[in-house]
């Protein structure tokens, strides 16, 4: 073999080495790319179809069917067939909170999964007369993520409704309506906000978003719509609530507060109003509260909360009402007022807060001293504190100088419990041998309807 050809030979081998090591390559990549579409996650698609029927099978047309879900919510309304058709992609399962609201019936919520429930029939109950659903969403207002685990309490007439949002940030209440809408108070608690006590309309068999914005320190309250289709003749009106940041941001305060020895006037403006006070008590604290009638109709009410929302004591009257309660907790007190007698009479009244056990603002009296004062507003009371030993007997005497008060005399051993009292037209009197040694309380008011007023004198006296 000549020089020429064995060169020509080695130069066809290498081509040919190199032809199969390309093909190897290919084959490899291939492979390669194979495998990766395998493993890779499969994007799947599903048309969910929701039928919205009424209690008789008849189609429901109109409806807001809404799908909340990680990547939601979406929203239609049903067409004259009682169907909504959504197309709704995902990866892997997906739980999925089904909601569907009308202005006929009884809001329909239930949980369904994809890809295994693809068709939902939904059949609406009749509104009851009396209650109805709220459900409300918590979200962040920049990305409309839920923020699942927010604890909730509404108050709404005096009564507390508590319930932690679940996954997608949701929560159901059943509630009493006496018309279309209702005033309530909400406050919304999470591990990042703390939002006080803030006034909010609900709106019956409606979603409501409420929208947490950690960037201005304000949440906004609205109703949940589908973007496909016209907006519904009732929808929820906007507002603004101010929170605060747990972290370090300043608090504003939601609601008035009353101090304890403090009295304070308010009105009740219309129908199923309440107004909300807040005061900081310590554990073991006895307080009373008071409210009377300044004008109006109104037949006053009070309920007492603790900080966990827990009723403590409630009363009512034509003119006055009075509540004692002995605080278990440390913290922030509730205290409500509306009328008592069917929610529709309103006007104006005078709120009163003591405590028993050691009053604020009271005068001291010694044995054998006359002080003089006045009841100048309806349910206001002077509060008065003397020391005295146990075994010790004591005289007090209350008598009207001008006006028409009737004098009442209340006495309280140091823990704040009643130990006698007294009232009468012109003269009150009441003799009392204490069973403690400490610092004892007088209070004195109207003994008629807690809306008299007068001057008048009190004296004490301790008895041989």
């Amino acid at each position: 073999m000549t020089a020429p050809q064995e060169s020509s030979n080695r130069i066809r081998i290498i081509v040919k080495i190199l032809t199969i090591i390309a093909a190897v390559a290919t084959i490899v990549t291939a492979f390669l790319k194979v495998t990766e579409w395998l493993e890779r996650p499969k994007d799947s698609g599903a048309q969910v179809v929701v039928r919205v029927a009424d209690s008789t099978g008849a189609s429901v047309s109109g409806a807001n069917v809404l799908l909340f879900f990680e990547g939601g919510p979406l929203g239609k309304y049903t067409d004259v067939n009682g169907t909504a058709n959504f197309n709704v992609s995902f990866s892997n399962s997906v739980d999925v909170r089904l909601i569907v609201e009308t202005d006929q019936y009884e809001i329909y919520e239930r949980e369904i999964q994809l890809p295994r429930d693809k068709r939902i029939d939904v059949h609406l109950k009749e509104r009851s007369p009396n209650t109805s659903s709220v459900i409300v969403r918590v979200v962040d207002d920049d990305n409309s993520v839920p923020i699942p685990g927010a604890d909730i309490l509404l108050l709404v007439e005096g009564d507390v409704y508590s319930q932690p949002t679940d996954s997608n940030g949701i929560a159901k209440f059943t509630v009493s309506f006496s018309n279309g809408k209702i005033d309530a108070q909400m406050s919304v608690s999470t591990k990042d906000y703390e939002i006080e006590y803030q006034r909010i309309t609900l709106l019956p068999n409606k979603v409501q978003d409420i929208r947490l914005n950690p960037h201005t320190q304000v949440i906004r309250v609205s109703s949940v719509l589908p973007s496909s289709t016209p907006e519904p003749t009732a929808t929820a009106s906007n507002l603004t609530i101010v929170i605060r940041q747990t972290a370090s941001v300043t608090v504003e305060a939601a609601n008035p507060t009353i101090e304890i020895g403090q009295t304070v006037s308010g009105t009740i403006a219309t129908s199923a109003d309440t107004d909300m006070y807040t005061f900081a008590a310590n554990a073991g604290d006895v307080v009373l509260a008071g409210m009377g009638r300044v004008s109006g109709s109104l037949w006053p009410k009070i309920r007492l909360y603790d900080p966990e929302g827990n009723l403590l004591n409630t009363g009512s009257g034509s003119y006055n009402t009075e509540i004692t309660g002995t605080l278990s907790v440390a913290g922030i007190h509730t205290i409500i007022v509306s009328d008592g007698y069917d929610g529709t009479c309103t006007g104006e009244y005078n709120l009163y807060l003591q405590r028993l056990n050691n009053p604020i603002n009271a005068i001291p009296l010694s044995p054998g001293q006359t002080v003089s004062s006045a009841i100048d507003v309806s349910i206001k009371m002077g509060i008065y504190t003397f020391t005295a030993n146990a075994g010790d007997t004591i005289l007090i005497g209350m008598g009207r100088v001008s006006g028409s008060l009737w004098p009442k005399i209340r006495l309280y051993d140091p823990e704040g419990s009643l130990l006698n009292t007294e009232s009468d037209s012109y003269h009150a009197e009441i003799t009392e041998t204490l069973s403690a040694t400490g610092i004892h309380t007088i209070i004195v008011s109207d003994g008629y309807d807690g809306t008299c007023t007068g001057e008048y004198s009190i004296n004490l006296q301790k008895l041989p």
